[in-house]
């Protein structure tokens, strides 16, 4: 038998009338389902993407209906929505999936994963709400050391390096507001910053930690910057620094990549209005920046 999943906001006693109604009228031929969207997760991993309502798979439903999202879940409900549409499984209202990277840094994730390019997995997500009921689980699954990543902050200031669980509920005791997701610590032997210009390299450095206990390495906390010849980047860090760019319609990026010990260049992000450097007897980026500028506007006037 068919199965429909309702999405609400919250299960009231309306909401659940409205599922009810729907099961005396199709219940020859479909069984329905409610849930709300705080009983929600996203775990990506390695072989593939899991979204589970509650108990239920979603790839368990042939049709989900977001009923009512409100402001709270709007961007989750974007996600989930980006999700189920890459799963191949029928949704309305359809839109939901096309709100764009500017959600939160989630739905970029989900973007740049299912592009095919090469994000961090595994990586979790489910609201802020029901993260104490399963935040032990989750390190289980992913496995500490982990990074716990805030969603909203910015240069490095709500990234946590996990290596007890107790840290959970501290740091969200810290951070009352916001969401965040779970991510496997890739341990990098090199971390990169890309500044791409409408699909051209602007600058390329690496990002080189100056404090052994310092696992980020944001030049706001201290990391020193080494700039290189734009002609010598590696043609796969190129190659994802362009597309990652392009595929979040971000014409000025800052693009952060990863190299782990293997070689492998792994996409961390991509940040709009990265920070650069003024300096530029240290860096090319001001200079280089001017010069896509000059050459934006002599395209515009022809």
């Amino acid at each position: 038998m068919k199965k429909i999943l309702i999405l609400n906001y919250t299960i009231s006693c309306g909401n659940k009338e409205f599922a009810n109604l729907f099961k005396d009228k199709l219940g020859d031929i479909c069984e329905i389902y409610s849930c709300d969207f705080s009983d929600t997760s996203v775990f990506v991993k390695n072989g593939g993407i899991e979204v589970m309502f509650g108990a239920h798979d979603a790839k368990d439903f042939d049709l989900i209906y977001f009923r009512r999202v409100g402001h709270k879940y709007f961007k989750l409900a974007a996600a989930l929505a980006l999700c189920i549409k890459n799963l191949g499984i029928k949704f309305f209202d359809s839109g939901l999936s096309e709100i764009g990277p500017a959600g939160n840094k989630f739905i970029s994730f989900l973007r740049l994963y299912f592009s095919s390019l090469p994000v961090i997995t595994p990586t979790y997500f489910c609201p802020k709400e029901t993260i104490m009921q399963k935040y032990q689980k989750i390190c289980e699954d992913i496995g500490l050391p982990l990074v716990f990543k805030h969603l909203h902050l910015q240069r490095g200031s709500g990234v946590f390096l996990i290596k007890e669980v107790s840290q959970i509920p501290q740091i969200l005791e810290k951070f009352p507001g916001g969401d965040f997701m779970f991510q496997k610590l890739i341990d990098n032997a090199h971390e990169y910053r890309v500044l791409i210009l409408n699909g051209k390299i602007g600058a390329y450095e690496e990002k080189i930690k100056t404090d052994k206990n310092e696992f980020r390495g944001n030049v706001h906390l201290g990391a020193m910057e080494k700039f290189f010849d734009i002609a010598s980047i590696p043609p796969d860090i190129k190659e994802i620094s362009i597309k990652a760019a392009k595929v979040l319609g971000i014409e000025v990026a800052g693009v952060d990549v990863v190299v782990d010990g293997n070689g492998k260049a792994w996409l961390v992000e991509v940040n709009r209005g990265p920070g650069l450097t003024y300096d530029e007897k240290v860096s090319p980026e001001i200079t280089n920046f001017a010069k896509f500028l000059r050459e934006e506007l002599e395209e515009s006037c022809g």
